[in-house]
């Protein structure tokens, strides 16, 4: 078979390696994409925007352009179509991670986008998304052995299930503090303001954030409870 003719001699022009061919999609994107003139500042903030998060400050800049380019595909259209489309595929993938349905992630993607038309709407729309379906854990409590949690006993198991108190240990460490074996309230001829005032004293003693109580103990906490409101427990 003959050799092909070079491009020179059949009257087409020769592409470049790297030049795209007319009306092909990457040169529908490629040139109208500015991210390789586009500052660390610039890229960040469509990160943000695209995405719902801001890049990583370990992230270099090579590396966040080459992420935003991997997200966002060239589109027919040009460059402003691609953008919207990777805006609406984030959002897309945000709400099926939520647990959403993907009929139901594309309802709620095509209705938060209708007015998404500037940055700031498009940050708006995010911290929106998140406070409704993925909303920040609240801060942890403060677990130092500064803030004591105070255990009554009788009545939280702790010789007859020791794993309850183990378990709470394991959450609080030091700060959990059990009281000495007091009286049963049950008992028939027990008196309650006599027996309160142990447990009194080791309130004062050691500031607690917190009581737990269980089963014969509750006894004690229905009686501190009554003297909060009656104005004569204020430790």
């Amino acid at each position: 078979a003959p050799a092909a003719a070079p491009a020179s001699a059949s009257g087409k022009k020769k592409l470049k390696p790297s030049q795209p061919a007319p009306g092909s999609k990457k040169q529908n994107m490629g040139s109208a994409s500015p991210f390789p003139t586009m500052s660390r500042d610039e890229m960040a903030a469509m990160h943000e925007c695209l995405l719902g998060s801001s890049p990583g400050s370990n992230t270099d800049d090579d590396e966040l352009r080459t992420q935003l380019l991997e997200f966002v595909k060239p589109h027919a259209d040009g460059w402003k179509a691609a953008l919207a489309a990777a805006l609406r595929k984030s959002v897309f993938q945000f709400l099926t991670s939520c647990g959403r349905t993907d009929a139901d992630a594309e309802r709620v993607a095509s209705k938060r986008l209708q007015s998404c038309s500037t940055a700031a709407a498009q940050r708006a729309m995010w911290d929106k998304l998140s406070l409704e379906y993925c909303p920040r854990a609240p801060a942890p409590p403060d677990r130092s052995s500064a803030d004591k949690v105070l255990v009554i006993s009788p009545g939280f198991g702790i010789m007859a299930t020791p794993a309850q108190l183990r378990t709470l240990v394991g959450a609080f460490g030091s700060a959990v503090v059990c009281s000495n074996q007091h009286a049963s309230p049950e008992e028939a001829d027990f008196d309650m303001a006599a027996g309160i005032l142990p447990i009194l004293q080791e309130i004062k003693h050691h500031k607690p954030k917190a009581i737990l109580c269980a089963s014969k103990g509750g006894l004690y906490m229905r009686e501190l409870w009554r003297l909060m409101k009656a104005g004569g427990h204020d430790h």
